[in-house]
């Protein structure tokens, strides 16, 4: 399916719907000035920590140069309590590319995975599978869920994880990839944490992202 006709398959799906959105990035030319990343829906801007450049073909999306030693991202905001994140159920979105597989890559998160401190979610790549990871209050670890089928680098791909406090999905390209029954109840948070767009971050990792972001989308 192409990218257009996707973008209008998914104006039919009641559950993306733009009423739900709560925060919403485009990370393209007209919505990044001096390094910041105006937001679309909600009130959170993100930082661009790496060098602002863009791809030359359409959608002209935002180029990561994946250098964890100096720590490039996006950063939203560490102060996980003002961000305003969903705890009953969530949808995340986002249309990526990746160019360099990794054991650990996240495309967002807001989350910690130190040993047996698990909080939070994410949405990321374990070397070629997408996966959807969250924890709830009931399990105090995370469930990682991984895309059945492998992703190719070098293309664009459309990533959905969701939970309903029931039942977690993920889908890559409208399709549904995996689903488990394994968290049950509020997602819990880590007191603290990072809200972090193009890095798999928490207290002791820092892994940067190195491809293409055109958007991410957070809804309830």
């Amino acid at each position: 399916m192409s990218r257009s006709a996707f973008v209008t398959f998914l104006c039919m799906v009641p559950c993306l719907q733009a009423e739900e959105v709560i925060h919403h990035w485009q990370f393209t030319t007209e919505h990044i000035r001096e390094g910041a990343v105006k937001p679309v829906v909600g009130n959170l801007a993100g930082k661009i920590t790496s060098p602002v450049k863009f791809a030359t073909t359409e959608p002209k999306a935002l180029l990561l140069p994946g250098d964890s030693k100096v720590q490039h991202c996006i950063e939203i905001t560490s102060e996980l309590g003002k961000a305003e994140l969903p705890t009953q159920a969530l949808t995340v979105e986002a249309w990526v590319w990746i160019d360099r597989l990794q054991p650990w890559g996240a495309v967002v998160g807001a989350f910690q995975d130190n040993g047996p401190y698990e909080k939070g979610w994410l949405l990321g790549y374990e070397q070629s599978r997408f996966f959807f990871a969250v924890s709830t209050k009931g399990k105090g670890r995370l469930t990682y869920l991984h895309a059945r089928e492998h992703f190719q680098p070098g293309a664009w791909y459309h990533l959905v994880g969701t939970y309903d406090g029931k039942e977690m999905r993920v889908y890559v390209d409208g399709r549904l990839q995996a689903r488990s029954t394994e968290q049950s109840g509020n997602i819990e948070y880590p007191p603290k944490g990072w809200f972090t767009v193009g890095a798999y971050q928490d207290n002791d990792e820092f892994y940067s992202m190195a491809g293409q972001l055109e958007s991410v989308s957070i809804r309830n």
